[in-house]
């Protein structure tokens, strides 16, 4: 998904402090934990959300609920998107901060889809295979799908190379139906 142009400045806005305190990883990770603390209870963004009530009763809320749980900073930051009434773009903020973040690291995220769960090594090799040709440090984020029959699927960025069983049985199927 791309970030909204609120969501890019808001994040920019982040992790210019955030790099200034030398805090980046840190803060991602913070955002991470709290986006998946409001996805496993949406009730949470509801009424951080929800126009009805004030924004500096939802901020004294969250300022309460983050003691001692969350940095200044990112309960701050957290804050000022309810104050401004743009909590509904924290989780594109979460993912462009995230991306500034990797870049920042020299660190390339790489989605990769298997019919079967990757072994250790073959992750660490496929990582230092990318690692090598995008010269950056790879991170392997691998899911199983059973419907690919084999191989696999590679995402990275906006590039996508199939080379699932599933793919390829198509592809040979359509080249017979046109022969």
């Amino acid at each position: 998904m791309l970030a909204s142009p609120v969501a890019r400045v808001y994040a920019e806005a982040l992790f210019g402090i955030a790099r200034e305190k030398s805090t980046v990883d840190d803060v991602a990770q913070e955002l991470e934990e709290f986006r998946a603390l409001i996805d496993g209870q949406p009730e949470i963004a509801e009424f951080l959300n929800t126009p009805v009530i004030e924004p500096a009763v939802k901020v004294a809320q969250l300022k309460k609920a983050l003691a001692g749980r969350a940095t200044d900073l990112v309960s701050d930051f957290l804050c000022l998107l309810v104050q401004k009434r743009r909590f509904a773009a924290f989780g594109m903020v979460t993912e462009a901060f995230r991306a500034m973040a990797d870049d920042h690291a020299g660190r390339m995220r790489v989605s990769v889809r298997s019919a079967t769960a990757l072994s250790d090594s073959l992750r660490q090799e496929l990582a230092d295979a990318l690692g090598k040709r995008l010269d950056r440090t790879i991170e392997i984020e691998a899911e199983t799908d059973p419907e690919l029959m084999g191989g696999a699927v590679v995402a990275v960025g906006d590039k996508v190379w199939d080379g699932s069983l599933k793919s390829r049985l198509t592809r040979f199927r359509k080249q017979l139906v046109r022969s």
